[in-house]
């Protein structure tokens, strides 16, 4: 049997200079393997502004709404 991998989205936090940091729990398991399964944490750092299309559509939307903020804090100014 083959090794499935899950992928869960366990927080995404936004820094106030509009940097988000994505934290996923990647799940490897085979129901046939004694020593799985296996988790791990992984954690990507994301700039303003940068494509988010390869991420869920959550991370996509949080992304949206701090950068306009952003960009509405530095017109107001």
């Amino acid at each position: 049997m083959a090794i499935t991998h899950t992928r869960t989205l366990q927080r995404c936090e936004v820094y106030p200079d509009g940097r988000l940091m994505v934290v996923h729990q990647d799940n490897f398991d085979d129901p046939n393997d004694d020593l799985l399964p296996v988790v791990s944490t992984s954690v990507t750092h994301i700039e303003p502004h940068t494509d988010v299309t390869a991420h869920l559509q959550l991370v996509q939307d949080i992304a949206a709404g701090a950068w306009t903020n952003i960009e509405e804090e530095v017109v107001a100014e």
